[in-house]
């Protein structure tokens, strides 16, 4: 099951959302793409490093922009969160599949994951049986966290960026 809503939030509330994440201000962290830990699950991994912000993980808000996130949570309404993490990938010269198909929570199949795109660009999240959701702004794709899957960087522009939850219950 991998189900895609367009035009997810009011355009208020993802323009909000959108314009923090996206502002020379907001704060960005260089991580691997993948956690060490994972690394022998997801072979081979072409590109090593994305700019990453927890939001939410261990159970505990990770973050002070957290309430920035308050309409995208409301809406998918989760009965409980595991991780919600943005993913930001610059621009490259060809489309890179970045992480190698996985799971983000190799030890959890309950629950859902959401990717929730910030901006409209060639890159794309792919699903190990071949289906290709695109890279489409204010677009919400919800799938079993046991979908393996993977992203991509993009070439049209200067950024590819996205809001990735984990979640048991709520929007599926």
């Amino acid at each position: 099951m991998i189900k895609v809503f367009d035009d997810f939030l009011p355009t208020d509330e993802f323009l909000s959302i959108k314009n923090l994440l996206l502002s020379n201000s907001f704060p960005w962290y260089l991580n691997a793409v993948i956690p060490v830990e994972y690394e022998s699950i997801v072979k081979p991994i072409k590109n090593t490093t994305q700019f990453t912000h927890v939001f939410y993980q261990d159970y505990v808000v990770n973050s002070p922009y957290f309430s920035a996130l308050n309409p995208l949570i409301y809406k998918i309404n989760p009965t409980a969160l595991l991780r919600i993490k943005a993913n930001l990938l610059p621009k490259s010269e060809s489309i890179i599949e970045e992480h190698g198909y996985h799971t983000d929570f190799p030890d959890t199949v309950l629950g859902f994951t959401s990717v929730y795109y910030l901006n409209t660009n060639n890159g794309y999240t792919k699903f190990e049986d071949g289906s290709l959701v695109e890279s489409v702004e204010n677009r919400l794709v919800v799938f079993n966290n046991s979908f393996k899957h993977t992203g991509s960087t993009c070439t049209d522009a200067d950024l590819r960026c996205v809001i990735n939850m984990n979640y048991v219950g709520g929007l599926a």
